[in-house]
């Protein structure tokens, strides 16, 4: 403690040397009440002061000063008070204040409920009012000493990152600025420190301050736009911990970042020449940089068999990336190649990097489910895949007896199934010559896809009550019932050949199915099936049928 604050009068102790030595030789001490040796007054000790926080003449104290003192002994917690205990400037009055005692540690606190200002001298007093529980004022008191803030120097911008006017910045760019003083972590907030992009409103951001670096740090929530100025602004409501306002605030500076690239494609799925890919795989692309998922089309993105069609796929697409799922499933053991444009584009009109970009994949190969039909079979994929979905079944033995023919009541069940029409078993079949009992397992049949197909007038029957379910379909009845199975969900769909189409099967030879057949051909209803070899007016085979079956679904598909 300062000997200034802390020193004692010589008169005064001079004064009670004499009393004291007067009192002992008079014998008068046995005669002061509370005085004998028994009483608490006489065993108590005066409470001392242990240490204070801050000591006596600190240098550079926050502006969050708490002090602290602390007892050699309890003291009486209602004696500890803003009156008794306080924080001055010199001259002036008592600060307001908090003013506890913890009896564990027999410390008082005093917490300023403003923050105190920089560069200042601040004065702490204990009076004589301060007390032990034995009743016992610190010896000497009031007891005064002092402290002072840090200095009232505003703080100073060291570093901006990037620095005012750069140009090239990456579209991750993390923005920052250091300082020369310790700065109040608190005041750095959106409101405070954030960047916009020129003449535009504030971007989203976090903020960090990292008190080691004394470094307040910026990052954008998103990637930033190319070729594009933003503006970094901190105002002057960030401050030092000294209470001190930024230097020059605001604090205003801009950069730019990089030109305008050209997106690439930054991988492929599956890999290029991947080999045993699902029948169902996806293929997809992303980009290395954000482009306009507007420009990602069907003709811009797109899955074909190597020297063949394009597969009929569902795209999805955002601006770093694209996928293409096959809307039925793909050949076995197939080479399929995924193909991307320059019409593919960002915002600023750049089309894709070494467009256009292509990349193959195989299929794996599979295994037939039945016996009688082998992997390289004409109608394999077709009779795979329509089995696969449920379409077509086979025979209890294991077979599927490709070359036998098919009855026109079974031809309605495969109809219904490929074209996915719905069966409640409400339906009434308008024929007589079709059981009304269900044949096998499935409830429905024959009576109720008989119904549904007649209702959709898919199927006619010989005459309105007639139906001839067990007579054998030929190919150009097949042709036919395919043609009125699309136009009963939309008659649009299908394709007016030109006047100067020729169709491989004559349409002469059948007033009834001739045309219709025409159709079926021009818009590749008739596709894997050799029209030159066959007789349009014969019986239509199983495996024939389940590759004009598998058209039909490939065909709603796209």
């Amino acid at each position: 403690m300062s000997a200034r604050y802390f020193s004692r009068k010589p008169a005064l102790f001079v004064l009670i040397a004499v009393l004291a030595v007067v009192v002992l030789t008079c014998g008068l001490l046995a005669l002061v009440p509370g005085s004998h040796p028994g009483s608490a007054s006489a065993a108590a000790a005066a409470p001392q002061v242990v240490s204070v926080d801050p000591a006596n003449d600190t240098k550079n104290c926050p502006i969050a000063q708490i002090v602290k003192v602390t007892f050699d002994q309890d003291m009486d917690v209602s004696t500890v008070t803003s009156s008794t205990l306080y924080i001055k400037v010199e001259g002036g009055f008592p600060l307001p204040a908090t003013v506890s005692y913890d009896a564990a540690t027999k410390t008082a606190t005093v917490i300023p409920l403003a923050k105190l200002v920089a560069g200042t001298t601040y004065y702490i007093t204990l009076t004589q009012n301060v007390k032990s529980t034995a009743g016992l004022s610190v010896p000497g008191a009031p007891l005064t000493w002092f402290f002072h803030t840090v200095p009232a120097i505003p703080p100073r911008v060291v570093t901006k990152t990037p620095v005012n006017g750069s140009v090239n910045c990456s579209l991750n760019q993390v923005i920052s600025i250091t300082f020369d003083s310790d700065m109040d972590a608190s005041k750095f907030t959106q409101f405070s420190f954030y960047f916009a992009k020129h003449g535009g409103a504030v971007l989203p951001a976090s903020i960090t301050y990292n008190t080691a670096t004394r470094t307040a740090t910026l990052t954008p929530t998103d990637p930033l736009q190319e070729a594009t100025t933003y503006d970094v602004t901190l105002i002057g409501t960030a401050s030092g911990m000294n209470g001190m306002y930024v230097l020059g605030a605001p604090i205003v500076w801009s950069f730019t970042t990089v030109l305008a690239q050209p997106p690439a494609v930054a991988s492929k799925t599956p890999a290029d020449g991947a080999k045993d890919q699902e029948l169902d795989v996806v293929a997809l692309v992303t980009f290395d940089r954000a482009v306009d998922p507007n420009t990602i089309t069907a003709d811009s993105f797109y899955l074909q068999k190597v020297g063949g069609d394009r597969v009929a796929t569902i795209m999805t697409r955002n601006e770093l990336g694209a996928s293409l799922t096959p809307k039925v499933e793909l050949e076995s053991n197939t080479t399929y190649q995924v193909t991307i444009t320059g019409d593919v584009k960002n915002t600023k009109g750049f089309g894709l990097l070494n467009a256009p970009v292509s990349w193959t994949f195989t299929t794996k190969k599979i295994t037939s489910p039945f016996s009688d039909v082998s992997a390289d079979y004409r109608y394999f994929t077709a009779i795979y895949n329509l089995a696969h979905r449920g379409v077509i079944g086979g025979f209890s033995n294991g077979t599927f007896l490709p070359s036998s023919p098919v009855y026109r009541q079974q031809f309605t069940k495969l109809l219904v199934k490929a074209a996915g029409f719905t069966v409640t078993g409400a339906e009434v079949c308008p024929f007589t010559d079709v059981s009304k009992q269900p044949t096998g397992s499935d409830p429905f049949y024959p009576a109720k896809y008989v119904a549904v197909c007649a209702s959709r007038n898919i199927v006619q029957g010989e005459t309105a009550t007639h139906f001839d379910p067990f007579a054998n379909v030929t190919r150009f009845q097949a042709a036919t019932m395919i043609v009125r199975t699309i136009d009963s969900m939309d008659r649009g769909l299908l394709k007016t050949p030109t006047t100067s189409y020729q169709s491989t099967w004559n349409p002469a030879l059948s007033s009834a199915h001739g045309q219709n057949a025409r159709l079926a051909e021009f818009n590749g209803l008739l596709v894997g099936l050799p029209l030159s070899e066959l007789d349009p007016l014969l019986p239509m085979t199983r495996g024939e049928i389940a590759q004009l079956e598998w058209n039909l679904v490939q065909f709603l598909a796209k």
